[in-house]
C-alpha cells in the first residue's frame, strides 16, 4: 500500500528513518488495533465513541491514524474494549536505539511459541496474589 504522507516508508515492521515517520506508523498501528478490537466485539463506532466521550468522527480519525490518540484515551479504549493496553501495541517492532534495553523491557508476543504467548496473556489478567506461587514454580522449573 502506497503511503502519500511518507512515500519512502515501508511497513510498520521496518525501521523508520525519522522519528516523525516512526510516530506516524505507531499511531496508525494503534488505530488499526482499536478498530480490530471494536469490530471483534461487534461494537459500532458510535457505541465506542460514546464510551470514550468523543464524536464518532474523531474515533474514525483515531482508527485511521489521521489523528494521534493520547495515552489517557488509549487507557479508556482498553477499558471499554476489555483488552490490555499492550494489545494496541502487539506486533510493533521496537524502534529504540538501545535494543538491548528494549528487549529487557518488552516481549514481542508474536515471536513466542503459542503456548508461551497464551501463558503470558493469561497471567496478565490475574492478580499478583494468584500469580506469586506460579512465578515461584516457573523459577524452579527453569533452574532444573
Amino acid at each position: 500500500m502506497k503511503n502519500n504522507k511518507f512515500p519512502n516508508a515501508g511497513s510498520v515492521h521496518q525501521l523508520r528513518t525519522t522519528p516523525i515517520e516512526e510516530a506516524y506508523y505507531i499511531d496508525q498501528h494503534v488505530g488499526q488495533r482499536i478498530r480490530l478490537a471494536r469490530i471483534s466485539r461487534k461494537m459500532s463506532q458510535k457505541q465506542l465513541s460514546e464510551k470514550l466521550g468523543i464524536s464518532f468522527q474523531q474515533l474514525q480519525k483515531h482508527e485511521s491514524g489521521a489523528n494521534r490518540i493520547g495515552a489517557g484515551r488509549i487507557m479508556q479504549a482498553a477499558g471499554a474494549l476489555n483488552v490490555p493496553i499492550s494489545f494496541f501495541y502487539d506486533g510493533i517492532k521496537r524502534f529504540a536505539a538501545d535494543t538491548d534495553l528494549a528487549e529487557q523491557q518488552f516481549i514481542d508476543l508474536s515471536e513466542l511459541s503459542p503456548v508461551k504467548s497464551a501463558c503470558i496473556k493469561t497471567i496478565t489478567r490475574a492478580d499478583d496474589e494468584c500469580i506469586s506461587p506460579v512465578h515461584e514454580l516457573l523459577k524452579r522449573i527453569t533452574e532444573l
